[in-house]
């Protein structure tokens, strides 16, 4: 159950809800003897109305929690397909081996994947289209890289695109369960156990990287790989 329909939902709840009471009161006001016996229909019944949303209620979250579960291994086989293609396309040696594997776990994401979505505008005959295509763009890249012997700007090239896909998939694709801001980060580099005498050492110096010559700490941001 996507967070759309979860809401859709609750939002039949509250109307139903609101309804109800709204006919009890506006029955018990103005509606003569007609409406004594409604608002004594609703009133008399209230335990059972109580229970049954309760339980209606308890199935929308038990569904909810359930896809949120499936969203998330799919997410962490997303995760490995991925580094096994960014792992392949560091290796100097490329065997058919080492691709099988690689191709084996990108292809295990994709069809995961249409068990948790179906494709976009699928109905009846029409096949849709595949709902996060970032993720054939990172089999296209290792399909296109293959094994043998490739050269160093083709290994790139396949990284490239594939931390592209990934950053494009990352984007989206986890807007459905949006995991929460830690309540305690630690987001300065060369942290320390501030209970420790360690604590008190000065940090490592800083390391100038090979793409641009700034500090690590002004790579924050950056690509992921």
């Amino acid at each position: 159950m996507t967070k759309a329909m979860l809401i859709r939902r609750l939002v039949a709840v509250v109307v139903l809800i609101a309804g109800l009471v709204t006919a009890a009161i506006l029955g018990r006001l103005f509606g003569g003897a007609p409406g004594k016996v409604l608002y004594e229909i609703i009133t008399d019944f209230t335990e059972l109305q109580i229970a049954l949303i309760a339980v209606y209620l308890a199935y929308v979250f038990q569904q909810r929690a359930f896809f949120v579960q499936m969203l998330r291994t799919l997410w962490s086989q997303i995760i490995v397909s991925k580094n096994e293609i960014i792992r392949y396309a560091h290796d100097p040696v490329l065997t058919q081996e080492k691709y099988a594997r690689a191709f084996g776990a990108v292809s295990i994401a994709i069809d995961e994947m249409r068990g948790v979505y179906r494709n976009v505008g699928e109905a009846g005959n029409a096949l849709g289209d595949y709902p996060y295509e970032p993720l054939q763009d990172m089999l296209r890249a290792l399909t296109q890289l293959g094994y043998g012997e490739p050269t160093d700007g083709q290994r790139a090239n396949c990284r490239a695109r594939v931390v592209r896909a990934w950053n494009a998939l990352r984007y989206d694709f986890r807007r459905e369960f949006r995991p929460p801001e830690p309540s305690h980060p630690i987001t300065e580099p060369y942290a320390a156990d501030p209970r420790r005498d360690s604590a008190k050492d000065p940090p490592p110096p800083r390391t100038l990287t090979r793409s641009s010559g700034k500090d690590d700490k002004s790579s924050k941001g950056g690509k992921d790989a």
